[in-house]
């Protein structure tokens, strides 16, 4: 085998290695959903095989998204084999809430010292596009992306990579809730008009105003969240981007 072919056979490996990885992150991604929203409920049983049925995907990165899961507490692996959803709902969102509240306090003090001028104006276009979708009823998930970027701008303003670590902890809980919580909110419209209000203070280094905000602002999304719980859900797999080539398990 000469030199270019092996390197085309290392490239192709890399390239399903990758296209695997990404399958595995968007089945990981859409079973963690799956259990914040109630589609599996707490000690139910999921196998491999199930996952993979489900998906339409081979076994192995339906074994390794329940790993990952498993590392976070999210599912546990038996050791008679396969897995079971942990116990996992209403505490865990309170306890998840009342962890960002008082991270928040933290990352508003370090923020309105930091935030640049075109950040607040980032911010702003960012209220103002969800006012928009309000309004004209945009897409729900429209709406969960300019709150998750509204939460990104004020993080980055901080320039702390060790409160991007901490942050990144909790964030994916945090969101999972919020997407429940906004798809389901009627609340949303005075969210949005807490942003303004928030951005307004930063503008303004107004901290104990924004502070203020903060703590009207997490206990309306902690009740929202709380208050999924109380309603019926239902959660639709969207289909995944799965690689052209059919590939065997390796």
């Amino acid at each position: 085998m000469n030199v270019y072919n092996k390197f085309m056979q290392i490239n192709n490996r890399n390239n399903y290695q990758s296209k695997r990885q990404t399958l595995r992150s968007q089945v990981y991604h859409l079973i963690k959903e799956a259990i914040i929203s109630g589609y599996f409920r707490p000690l139910e049983r999921l196998s491999e095989v199930e996952v993979s049925l489900k998906f339409k995907i081979s076994r192995t990165p339906a074994r390794e998204a329940l790993i990952l899961l498993s590392q976070e507490g999210l599912v546990e692996q038996l050791q008679s084999g396969g897995f079971i959803v942990g116990e996992f709902g209403k505490r865990d969102a309170i306890e998840t809430c009342k962890l960002r509240k008082a991270i928040e306090f933290y990352v508003i003090e370090v923020a309105i010292k930091n935030i640049t001028r075109e950040e607040i104006k980032w911010l702003k276009k960012i209220v103002k596009k969800q006012k928009f979708l309000i309004t004209h009823k945009g897409k729900s998930e429209e709406i969960e992306k300019s709150f998750m970027d509204f939460d990104q701008i004020i993080y980055q303003s901080c320039h702390s990579n060790l409160l991007n670590r901490i942050l990144g902890v909790i964030y994916d809980r945090v969101y999972l809730y919020g997407v429940k919580a906004l798809r389901n909110n009627k609340e949303v419209e005075r969210l949005v008009q807490q942003h303004y209000e928030l951005v307004k203070a930063l503008e303004d280094k107004d901290l104990p105003g924004a502070k203020l905000i903060i703590s009207k602002h997490m206990d309306l999304f902690m009740k929202e969240i709380v208050s999924v719980y109380t309603r019926q859900v239902k959660f639709v797999f969207p289909p995944l981007n799965k690689p052209n080539p059919k590939q065997n398990d390796l």
